[in-house]
């Protein structure tokens, strides 16, 4: 289940180029880091593309997706060595799931259920993730609203986390669209953002609209150059930064009562005080009395002070408070 804080998941994804010992170093890094989760993607590399699909512009390792994804698959077996590993560093562990059988297979070793952008509007796969008592976070980078409204035909609502998402690697800050995160609440209790950009920005400004859960790319240690999401990834530096800016985003989007007003109310508010020396039934203006600094809770209120005249019922020395019982 989230809580209150925002949960932010590192999205190693296949950064770690299919070695076990690279995934365990991000897993260490997004530890350092302060992500509260780390997410790598389980697929099956033959049910997942056509063998004559190119890789996307920015891949540059491969020149079709099967033998890229080939050459990134982790098995069943390594899935479970990292999930151990994540529970043995005291982090959440989470896996983009591609194919159904692979949901039940592996539904006892993640935190999360994460479906990618793909497969938003894939009934197939949804039904099966709702079958399992976990968080389903659905990413809808690919998605129109229509679509992404229909996602809860298969998934309920209680479990459900909807990301807006942009799938384009990188997309431009002026396409990021954190306005929709607002049309995705009007149905949804729980929302999030995926980011696709080279920065931090957009992810700490989505905290700032409501976002619940934050996913960011993630390099598996400091300026990486083989990774294959590099153009949309960060380091651990970077990602550090932005976990400092999202928590204290968070204080400044909880209400909390304020501490020691009283303080500064005191010394900041006005009070009334006597302009000159006043005498007992003296009649005075509103030109002899002084509203200054510092409020006095005894003192009469000045949003009272409506009238030009006014009568004073005791003596009142120059400089001295007008008490709320010495003037009518």
């Amino acid at each position: 289940m989230l809580t209150k804080k925002v949960l932010i998941i590192a999205e190693v994804g296949n950064n770690h180029n299919g070695k076990i010992k690279l995934a365990k170093k991000s897993i260490i890094e997004a530890k350092k880091a302060g992500a509260d989760c780390v997410k790598f993607q389980y697929f099956n590399s033959d049910t997942l593309v056509h063998k004559d699909l190119r890789t996307l512009k920015h891949v540059k390792t491969h020149k079709y997706q099967l033998d890229r994804l080939k050459s990134l698959e982790f098995s069943k077996k390594q899935f479970i060595e990292l999930y151990k590993f994540s529970k043995k560093i005291k982090i959440k562990f989470c896996l983009s799931f591609f194919d159904p059988i692979l949901i039940k297979e592996m539904i006892k070793y993640v935190d999360f259920i994460k479906i990618a952008s793909s497969d938003a509007s894939n009934p197939i796969i949804l039904k099966e993730a709702n079958k399992y008592n976990r968080m389903i976070i659905v990413s809808t980078g690919l998605s129109e609203q229509h679509e992404i409204q229909n996602i809860s035909k298969y998934i309920q609502n209680k479990k459900l986390i909807v990301l807006h998402c942009i799938s384009k690697y990188p997309t431009p800050l002026n396409e990021i669209n954190l306005d929709e995160i607002n049309k995705i609440k009007k149905h949804f209790n729980n929302v999030g953002y995926s980011d696709h950009t080279d920065d931090i920005y957009a992810c700490c400004a989505a905290v700032v609209k409501g976002a619940k859960v934050i996913e960011k790319h993630f390099l598996c240690y400091e300026n990486q150059q083989d990774a294959g999401d590099i153009g949309v990834s960060i380091g651990t530096k970077k990602f550090k930064e932005m976990v400092y800016i999202i928590r204290n985003f968070e204080k400044i989007n909880t209400y909390s009562k304020v501490k020691n007003l009283d303080y500064y109310k005191n010394n900041m508010l006005r009070s009334p005080y006597a302009k000159r020396d006043l005498k007992k039934n003296e009649k005075i203006s509103i030109k002899d009395i002084l509203i200054l600094r510092p409020f006095k809770k005894n003192g009469f209120d000045i949003k009272k002070l409506t009238k030009q005249n006014y009568k004073i019922k005791n003596k009142i020395k120059k400089n001295s408070l007008i008490k709320s019982n010495e003037i009518s």
